[in-house]
């Protein structure tokens, strides 16, 4: 898991996917009881992208719900920051240009997430 002592842009990429988690669903990161804070937000995230319950991600209480497209440009940019073998690849100016462009949707090295992650989303 990530230390949050060391200050470096794959943590800061990783804490990035973690607010945005935070962002969508509403929640915070971590129960109070939980041991390694992170990983409850993000198990969780990925266990209701796996069972299909995109739309339970999302925080009822956000003032505008974001298009179908948007919410899965989001999701799948937060996954790929938490992802441990994708986020070291990652910089922070990748992220940038995913949030400011389609590029995420067409980023060829993980096309196959993004077909797993077609077959399970229904907003």
């Amino acid at each position: 898991m990530w230390s949050t002592s060391n200050f470096t842009e794959s943590n800061d990429i990783y804490d990035f996917g973690i607010l945005i988690m935070e962002i969508i669903s509403g929640r915070i990161p971590f129960p109070s009881h939980h041991s390694q804070p992170q990983a409850y937000i993000v198990d969780w995230f990925k266990s209701m992208i796996s069972s299909g319950k995109i739309s339970d991600l999302v925080d009822p209480k956000l003032p505008k719900k974001p298009s179908s497209i948007v919410l899965k440009r989001i999701i799948l940019l937060a996954l790929w920051c938490v992802d441990l073998d994708m986020n070291p690849k990652l910089k922070m100016e990748d992220v940038v240009q995913m949030l400011e462009s389609n590029q995420l949707l067409f980023y060829k090295e993980h096309h196959i997430a993004m077909d797993s992650f077609e077959q399970n989303f229904t907003p």
